[in-house]
């Protein structure tokens, strides 16, 4: 069987201040992670697959489940949602390895065209 990588978009709520902060809870069966910092929730599951991807962290767990989605390219599961095959979601780990290619100044081979 394998691992799934359970992905859960959440809203923080403050009960005392009444603020209230964006993230997600992702998981698996061997780790788990939450994050409260985006700035707004993305408009879909892919988007919002996009925008952990993009988050800069120091956290082992979730450098954990980056690495692992990027490489092993699992099957992720949106709770209250869809799953999606690794086919499901090329065109945001496509476009995730070039935004990492600009930043480290490498030449994309697509900047020719």
């Amino acid at each position: 069987m394998s691992n799934k990588v359970r992905i859960e978009p959440t809203e923080f709520h403050n009960t005392l201040s009444g603020s209230v902060e964006y993230g997600f809870r992702i998981y698996d069966d061997y780790e788990n992670y939450y994050c409260d910092a985006l700035e707004r929730m993305p408009d879909s599951e892919l988007a919002l697959l996009a925008a952990i991807l993009r988050l800069d962290s120091s956290s082992p767990q979730f450098e954990y489940f980056k690495d692992y989605i990027i490489a092993s390219e699992p099957t992720l599961y949106f709770v209250g949602g869809n799953g999606y095959q690794a086919e499901d979601y090329t065109d945001v780990l496509i476009a995730y390895s070039r935004e990492v290619e600009d930043e480290d100044g490498e030449d994309d081979p697509g900047d020719e065209l």
